[in-house]
């Protein structure tokens, strides 16, 4: 069994180069195979916990397997990785865990979408500003309604106001013309003509009378007939 064993060693020192203290932990997440047992068989590997020395130093004898290698270390941090142990990683040519450490970039966030959710996402883009397009429009032109709408309103109460204030001005013209016709008929003692109603009849003194026998008036009156 002793000749399936990997050997690991490592030295780990803090940012001013004095050696670290704590411990190493090594979790194995493969099996391995040992073909020289018989029957055939497989070694299960268990978790190690290799403690650091006064000099940094760590080592350990592992069955070949993949671990994931993780540091318990006071006063400083170091990220886990994986490694791969096998039976070449001998006492003498052991893995060293300064030369495989891994140099870990840092993290980069990328956002991916499929072509189809990208061009669903324009077209979304595209519907929602012409959506907002004939919005615009329709507010518009409703603006512009209810504009007309408030000229018409103002136009017809104006029309309505002239055309009381001229039935007024008519009125008070027909009932002057009225009293103005009374006195002359109280004035003149006129009568209409019995046969012919739009005949007025007037008796007027010889003085009213020209040379020709005509009467000579000036009112604002139909011309008159006289029998």
């Amino acid at each position: 069994m002793s000749n399936t064993l990997g050997h690991v060693v490592g030295r780990i020192l803090t940012h001013d180069d004095a050696p670290a203290s704590g411990t190493v932990i090594f979790t194995p997440v493969t099996t391995t195979r040992l073909p020289d047992a018989t029957p055939p068989a497989q070694a299960v590997a268990s978790s190690i916990t290799a403690t650091l020395d006064e000099s940094g130093d760590v080592r350990a004898a592992l069955i070949p397997a993949a671990y994931d290698v993780t540091f318990r270390l006071r006063g400083v941090t170091r990220p886990p990785y994986r490694i791969a142990v096998t039976a070449d990683h001998t006492d003498d040519q052991p893995l060293d865990l300064t030369t495989v450490s891994p140099v870990m970039p840092s993290p980069v966030i990328e956002y991916v979408a499929n072509e189809a959710t990208y061009r669903e996402a324009l077209a979304a883009v595209d519907t929602a500003a012409s959506a907002a397009d004939v919005a615009t429009a329709r507010a518009a032109t409703a603006t512009a309604s209810a504009s007309a709408a408030a000229e018409a309103r103002d136009g017809a109460q104006s029309a309505r106001t002239d055309a009381q204030a001229a039935a007024s001005d008519a009125a008070t013209a027909a009932a002057a013309a009225a009293a103005d016709l009374a006195n002359l008929q109280t004035q003149w003692g006129w009568t209409t003509d019995p046969e012919d109603p739009d005949v007025i009849l007037l008796t007027v003194p010889d003085t009213w009378l020209d040379e020709d026998d005509a009467l000579v008036l000036n009112i604002p009156m139909p011309t008159p007939r006289f029998a």
